[in-house]
């Protein structure tokens, strides 16, 4: 039968009970796009309710360094952005709402790295699953 091969954003050890865990998600969705994110196991039940069968549900990137490490290592890049940012800013060159739109980047930002170490997000989650031969 046909496969399918799901690759997105999912909840690992997110406790939707837990008051940080749910700031650190409404601070990372602005910064993401993401409007949902589901629990693997959510989605897996989604395809078997349809007649799929789920052959690998998993974390697809696979890498030398620690995610947290690879998110950290980013952060870097933006420090250079950062500078011309607030200093376009406070010559008066660029609309107010760049610095704003780049604070709350930032703001999300801190919060995916944070949510990154407590490994409560996957960024690249995969569930492959296969239609069975009629």
């Amino acid at each position: 039968g046909a496969r399918f091969s799901y690759c997105d954003w999912c909840r690992l050890r997110y406790n939707p009970e837990d008051p940080h865990h749910r700031d650190l998600l409404r601070q990372v969705k602005p910064l993401t796009g993401m409007v949902e994110m589901p629990f693997p196991h959510e989605v897996e039940s989604a395809f078997t309710e349809t007649g799929f069968h789920v052959e690998f549900s998993g974390e697809a990137s696979v890498c030398s360094e620690p995610l947290a490490a690879v998110v950290q290592s980013t952060e870097r890049s933006f420090r250079f952005a950062e500078q011309l940012i607030y200093a376009s800013d406070h010559l008066g060159i660029t609309p107010e709402r760049v610095r704003m739109t780049w604070e709350r980047i930032r703001e999300g930002g801190q919060a995916l790295q944070a949510a990154v170490e407590l490994q409560l997000f996957s960024m690249t989650w995969q569930i492959i699953v296969r239609k069975p031969e009629p």
